[in-house]
């Protein structure tokens, strides 16, 4: 509970250890009215000591925000070229299939007999549309389609 004492006290708050002045009490040797000109020039300095410290704390909210930024614009950056990466590696996976499905064909053309069954035969043209379906959907005019239709590049 605070009680006068008869004596005056002046107290700039502000906790900024920078090593100003913040307390000034009457002394036997100087009552605080004959120090108002030191406690004037005291709370000057705690303005510009405020001052300092808001334009630091914006200063770093600024740097906070320009880093934040940075990395969901790399992380953005990432992802893309995940998704570009897998778009490659899946054109390359069904060329390779196709390829494979290919030589595969061409071994049992050469290695079925002439009178090879009806249902061979059917299978066997399948199997080369569907190579033919592979290989297309490998080719440069359709990569390019889908690119066009796609946020890849």
């Amino acid at each position: 509970m605070f009680r006068p004492g008869g004596k005056l006290t002046v107290t700039l708050a502000g906790n900024y250890n920078d090593g100003l002045r913040e307390v000034w009490h009457d002394r036997p040797s100087a009552r605080v009215e004959d120090q108002i000109g030191e406690v004037v020039v005291e709370a000057v300095a705690h303005a510009a000591a405020l001052r300092v410290r808001r334009e630091e704390q914006e200063r770093r909210l600024v740097q906070a925000e320009e880093a934040k930024q940075k990395r969901e614009r790399d992380a953005a950056e990432q992802k893309a070229e995940d998704n570009r990466i897998a778009f490659l590696k899946e054109r390359v996976d069904l060329f390779e299939e196709a390829d494979a499905l290919a030589r595969f064909v061409r071994h049992l053309r050469h290695t079925t007999p002439a009178h090879r069954s009806e249902k061979m035969g059917s299978f066997l043209q399948w199997a080369e549309a569907y190579v033919q379906h592979l290989r297309e959907s490998c080719s440069a005019a359709v990569i390019d389609d889908e690119l066009r239709g796609s946020d890849l590049w």
